[in-house]
């Protein structure tokens, strides 16, 4: 199996997103002073381990003014550019 092969890419460069929380699978979810905190995809990294989602989304986050990577679990797409 290729590196990332089960996994789409589910955000793209650009992206307006919310933090959601941290969510632990299967039914664990802990909520964060930043939830709901909104910034957009800077960069996009695949890490290629096939163990669990593979890409890391570098994420500017407008009101702390600071750059996080994250998976796509603990964030949702508010908007994406048009085209």
């Amino acid at each position: 199996m290729a590196t990332g092969e089960n996994f789409a890419q589910l955000f793209k460069l650009g992206d307006l997103v919310a933090f959601i929380a941290y969510q632990y699978t299967p039914d664990f979810y802990h909520g964060d002073d930043y939830e709901d905190a909104m910034g957009i995809v800077i960069e996009i990294e695949h890490y290629g381990d096939l163990t669990s989602e593979p890409w890391l989304y570098h994420i500017f986050w407008f009101d702390t003014q600071r750059v996080t990577a994250v998976v796509a679990g603990h964030i949702r797409i508010i908007s994406r550019p048009s085209t």
